[in-house]
């Protein structure tokens, strides 16, 4: 009797849990009907929260050996300019940019190209440095010798080691040109044929224009304090210190061979 009595008070219960749409007192009734054990199986979310992974995308190779190529390019170029001005050959280059070739292999290229770069360019600048001192040398031997002042002209030090040398450089191209070409160079020529060799060296007279010591104090005294008598002069440097007598003496120091010359009567 007691069970059948329970039995409608479940029965009751479901229909009112099915009539206000509450399903979980249906389950609750359901459990208590099983004798307390659920058979409802219970509801999991599927809805799983994902978070996008990072996509890792490989470097793009074919831009980076692009700009590794322009960097061989430059560094190359940068090598021969430094060969060139130093006069000697170019390194000859055996890759190609315009080749297929492995990123690997192409750093590898562009480093042995930086380190030639900076190889030359530091013997680039220990040879202008030392070409710069020979030609402030001689141009001012030059000048002394010809009469003028030792630096006829003020290069400044401004700009570039490279920039100073091409300076230097030109100007001693422009004095080199003016002391190679005496005036009146065939006329001393001339007298000379009829003098001595250009290095006698026998007392009263010395050298090919057969100057006498006092002749070479006078007019050539920077050399023969620097060099000796006039045999050890060269012939250039011979004609020069000739030519300050010719401004105030004409060719009269040479009265002779200058007649056999036709430049006296």
């Amino acid at each position: 009797m007691r069970c059948g009595s329970l039995i409608r008070v479940v029965i009751v219960l479901i229909a009112l849990a099915a009539a206000v749409g509450v399903p979980a007192l249906a389950a609750q009734a359901n459990s208590a009907a099983d004798g307390g054990i659920s058979t409802t199986p219970a509801v999991t979310s599927t809805t799983a929260t994902t978070t996008p992974e990072p996509v890792t995308t490989e470097p793009d190779q074919t831009a980076q050996l692009q700009q590794v190529n322009r960097g061989i390019v430059k560094a190359r170029s940068e090598t021969w300019h430094w060969q060139h001005l130093t006069g000697h050959s170019r390194t000859r280059p055996h890759y190609r940019t315009s080749d297929p070739n492995t990123l690997s292999y192409a750093q590898a290229v562009l480093k042995l190209w930086q380190g030639r770069a900076i190889r030359w360019h530091t013997v680039a600048r220990r040879w202008m440095r030392q070409h710069i001192l020979i030609y402030r040398r001689n141009v001012r031997i030059w000048r002394l010798v010809m009469g003028e002042s030792a630096h006829g002209r003020t290069l400044a030090a401004s700009g570039s080691l490279e920039e100073q040398f091409r300076r230097w450089r030109a100007f001693y191209e422009r004095e080199h040109q003016r002391w190679s070409h005496p005036p009146l160079l065939s006329d001393w020529m001339c007298i000379h044929h009829y003098e001595g060799s250009w290095s006698d060296p026998n007392s009263p007279y010395w050298g090919g224009l057969q100057m006498d010591l006092t002749f070479q104090q006078t007019y050539g005294g920077w050399l023969l304090r620097h060099k000796g008598t006039a045999d050890h002069w060269t012939p250039l440097e011979q004609i020069w210190i000739a030519l300050k007598a010719y401004k105030s003496r004409g060719f009269h120091p040479w009265p002779n061979t200058a007649r056999s010359c036709g430049l006296l009567h």
